[in-house]
């Protein structure tokens, strides 16, 4: 009974410290450009697009 206590116990505390203390890792945060504000302008609202002119038909085929 003692060696399945030992065995368990070398087997199960590792795990239990690195799920513990490994998660306490202060990680520094990485600059994206989210974290920089950007000065925006007002996008210009696009030209509408003008209309297509029809498309011309084709010329019946000679006899």
């Amino acid at each position: 009974m003692k060696k399945i206590t030992a065995l368990f116990l070398i087997l199960l505390l590792p795990v239990v410290f690195t799920l513990t203390y490994g998660c306490q890792k202060k990680e520094e945060p990485v600059a994206t450009e989210e974290a920089v504000p950007v000065e925006q302008t007002p996008a210009e609202p696009e030209a509408p697009a003008a209309p297509e002119a029809p498309a011309a038909p084709e010329a019946p085929a000679a006899p």
